[in-house]
C-alpha cells in the first residue's frame, strides 16, 4: 500500500497540494538527475549528496497559493509517518537549497501520523517558521476522505478475489 500511495501522490500533486500550492508540478526524477549532475559537476554538492537526493520520493515546484511566491516541496511519501521519514525530508531539504533560488520546503505526506511524530512536527515548525510552516498542513493534506476510500477499495478487491476468475 505505501507504494501505491507515493504514486497517488505523484500522479494527483495537484489535488494533494492544491490547498496551499498553485501551479503545482513534479519535477521528473530525470530532469531532478539532470540538475544533480550539474550541481555536482560544479562542485554545489558531492557524490552522496546526489545519491541521497536521487532517493527522494516526489519533488514539487509551484507557488504559495496565499502569497504567490515560487517554492520547492522536497516530498518524503510515507503511509505512516515515523519520525525518520522526518528526519530524510529534513537531510534532504538542507541538500536541495544549495540547488534551488526557490525556498525549498522538507515535507512529508501520509496517510496515517501517530501522536509523537505530529508532537515533532509541531516542534519543528516552531522552530524553524519560514522552511517548516507547510510540513504540518501537508502532511494531512488530502487525507480527509482516505477512510472511506480504503473501505470502497478493499470492498472492490474483495469482489474481485471472489469473482469466477480468480
Amino acid at each position: 500500500k505505501g507504494w501505491e500511495f507515493e504514486r497517488s501522490v505523484r500522479e494527483k500533486a495537484p489535488a494533494y497540494f492544491g490547498r496551499i500550492l498553485r501551479k503545482t508540478k513534479v519535477i521528473p526524477l530525470e530532469r531532478i538527475a539532470e540538475i544533480l549532475d550539474e550541481a555536482e559537476d560544479r562542485g554545489k554538492i558531492n557524490e552522496e549528496e546526489r545519491h541521497e537526493l536521487l532517493n527522494i520520493d516526489v519533488v514539487i515546484k509551484g507557488e504559495i497559493r496565499q502569497t504567490r511566491k515560487p517554492v520547492i516541496l522536497a516530498v518524503e511519501v510515507s503511509y505512516q509517518a515515523f519520525e525518520d521519514d522526518i528526519e530524510r525530508a529534513l537531510k534532504r531539504y538542507k541538500i536541495f537549497q544549495k540547488l534551488f533560488d526557490e525556498q525549498v520546503i522538507p515535507t512529508v505526506v501520509s496517510c496515517e501520523v501517530k501522536e509523537e511524530i505530529e508532537k515533532l512536527a509541531d516542534n519543528l515548525s516552531n522552530s524553524n517558521p519560514e522552511s517548516m510552516e507547510g510540513l504540518k498542513k501537508i502532511m494531512w493534506e488530502g487525507t480527509n476522505h482516505w477512510d472511506t476510500l480504503l473501505m470502497e477499495r478493499a470492498e472492490s478487491s474483495g469482489k474481485l478475489v471472489l469473482s469466477d476468475f480468480t
